[in-house]
């Protein structure tokens, strides 16, 4: 077992069964910020509740429910959050759909919500096997974010998905497509919403898609060395090397 073996193969967990998932998401920068409770936070939650009493006494219904739905989903935002952070995974999945069913969800809290359901379903599908099923589950919030404008992060975590349930060229398709769009652009790298370097990603991606190649033929063994060495690429970027 060479070093770079040794190095990559504890960062890998054993992907399931290849499956026939390939899906294109459009790639954008990612506006997404993990919500958090500040004081500031809980001010503009004040002047919400202020403006629909003000709405409500001026029989402004219409305005008044969606100030009301608009302090729904921030609330349900920030406690999908601590929930996930509490180990309550599956707990925060239920609050993340009930904020998804609110009639005036706007594209944007869209995308920040599927995002933080898919991280719940990636966390649940992670903390039991019983519950494997769940990277599905997370893969599809994380396509559907990545459309509906959570951006490259979303499209990183939907590669790290896909691998768990062995959709291993997605995987990779979603990882290369990160990293091009990265690298393309000076700074792109800065304040992504990820839960580990976007090169690790990718190198987890191409060195499963290597482990899994075939090599009975002379092209076969060429693509698994171009594999190998996108790989060393990537991950001695992440190292820093």
């Amino acid at each position: 077992m060479t070093i770079l073996h040794s190095l990559l193969f504890p960062l890998l967990a054993a992907p399931a069964p290849l499956a026939a998932h390939r899906p294109s998401p459009a790639l954008i920068p990612s506006a997404f910020a993990q919500a958090t409770a500040t004081e500031s936070g809980q001010t503009e939650a004040s002047d919400g509740v202020g403006e629909a009493v003000k709405a409500l006494e001026a029989g402004d219904f219409v305005a008044a429910k969606a100030i009301v739905d608009r302090l729904l989903i921030e609330d349900r935002m920030a406690e999908a959050l601590a929930l996930r952070v509490a180990g309550q995974p599956m707990e925060a999945i239920a609050v993340a759909d009930e904020a998804l069913a609110v009639a005036s969800l706007t594209r944007t809290d869209r995308a920040k919500l599927l995002v933080a359901r898919g991280r719940a379903a990636f966390a649940a599908a992670a903390s039991d096997t019983k519950r494997a099923s769940l990277y599905e589950e997370a893969l599809a919030n994380f396509e559907e974010a990545a459309k509906t404008g959570a951006g490259v992060g979303a499209a990183f975590r939907a590669s790290r998905a896909a691998r768990m349930i062995g959709d291993l060229p997605t995987a990779l398709d979603l990882a290369r497509a990160g990293a091009r769009w990265i690298r393309a652009g000076e700074g792109r790298d800065a304040g992504l919403d990820l839960d580990q370097p976007y090169t690790q990603t990718l190198a987890e991606a191409a060195f499963s898609s290597y482990i899994a190649a075939p090599s009975d033929t002379a092209e076969a063994v060429a693509q698994r060395a171009e594999l190998f060495a996108e790989t060393k690429a990537a991950l001695e970027e992440t190292i820093g090397t």
